[in-house]
């Protein structure tokens, strides 16, 4: 397997043009490409098996990145929490197409995904992919920042994970407020309206059995919070905004 990032390539192209019947039983002639696509070549869209296998391989990368920025955290507290199975929401662009998915952590390399009418339980360790207990291979997975191509014999895709953050211009100088991590937030200490000075405490979020606090950044008062004591979060959520003084 290759992988090819930045320019656009036609390897999905060659991918379909592979599998013709024409071409295997080596029966194609000059005319073979007006026959097939006599409308010209189209990309087909990804499976909900290659939506779920994006999903889980973008959500198991971010949380072997947060492992990688705690300390001493043992495999099995990995998306432990006092109240349940954490589940994150991610947001998956495939060309033009945005997709709202729900990834929830089940044990180590197992994932439920959800989205649309579709819930799938996906296995993705070094040793083998299933989706749904469906073996799921040759499969590979490559990433560039955050563009995630997945591969198999008979397919290629890139999916683009959108930080939903990054609509949100001034995000330093309003105040927002994101959650560092996948977690429950346990307490909250504010209210709408209240005044607040950089390093108060606004809220504490649980996330591998470790409670964290959340502390204001800038000197201003409380413009919103959009989460709740129980509720669960996943990283980059906006959790609250503080409007900074004059």
């Amino acid at each position: 397997n290759s992988s090819i990032f930045g320019i656009q390539n036609n390897r999905s192209f060659l991918l379909a043009v592979l599998k013709q019947d024409q071409f295997l039983n080596g029966s194609a002639k000059t005319t073979f490409l007006e026959e097939i696509y006599p409308d010209g070549f189209s990309v087909q869209s990804p499976s909900p098996t290659e939506f779920a296998l994006a999903a889980a391989f973008i959500y198991k990368d971010k949380l072997e990145q947060q492992v990688l920025r705690a300390q001493n955290i043992q495999n099995e507290l990995i998306g432990w929490s006092n109240r349940g199975n954490i589940r994150s929401t991610l947001l998956i662009q495939h060309l033009e197409k945005e997709k709202r998915v729900d990834v929830t952590y089940l044990k180590t390399n197992n994932f439920q995904v959800a989205f649309d009418n579709d819930k799938l339980e996906v296995l993705l360790s070094d040793e083998e992919t299933r989706v749904n207990g469906k073996i799921i291979s040759p499969l590979s997975c490559n990433k560039s920042e955050n563009t995630y191509q997945i591969i198999n014999h008979e397919s290629e895709f890139c999916f683009v994970e959108i930080n939903q953050t990054n609509k949100i211009d001034q995000i330093v100088s309003t105040g927002i407020m994101q959650a560092p991590m996948h977690g429950v937030i346990t307490e909250i200490f504010v209210a709408t309206g209240q005044k607040v000075k950089i390093g108060d405490c606004l809220m504490v979020l649980e996330a591998m059995k470790m409670q964290h606090e959340l502390i204001a950044r800038i000197d201003g008062s409380i413009k919103k919070i959009s989460t709740s004591p129980g509720k669960q979060v996943s990283v980059d959520d906006i959790l609250m905004e503080i409007e900074p003084n004059d």
